[in-house]
């Protein structure tokens, strides 16, 4: 892994815990859990079709747009 890579992931994981701790503080984190599941669960089946399409179209994206790219200049680098 490099270093860039886990500075970002360490960057998101601090990111993630302070917007957890601001939005819910630090109660008991088994109720929190609870309150979360409960939220996901009233939503509409629409908003999980809408966001997994969201990802889908993301994804596909990166696998079209950006990994050719990437490996273009890696195989420029080497030659």
């Amino acid at each position: 892994m490099d270093e860039r890579d886990v500075f970002d992931l360490l960057l998101v994981v601090g990111v993630s815990l302070a917007a957890y701790v601001h939005v819910y503080g630090l109660a008991d984190p088994l109720a929190t859990a609870d309150e979360i599941a409960a939220l996901l669960l009233a939503l509409d089946v629409r908003i999980y079709l809408v966001l997994g399409s969201v990802t889908g179209v993301f994804f596909v994206a990166y696998l079209v747009v950006y990994l050719p790219q990437k490996d273009t200049n890696r195989s420029v680098r080497r030659s």
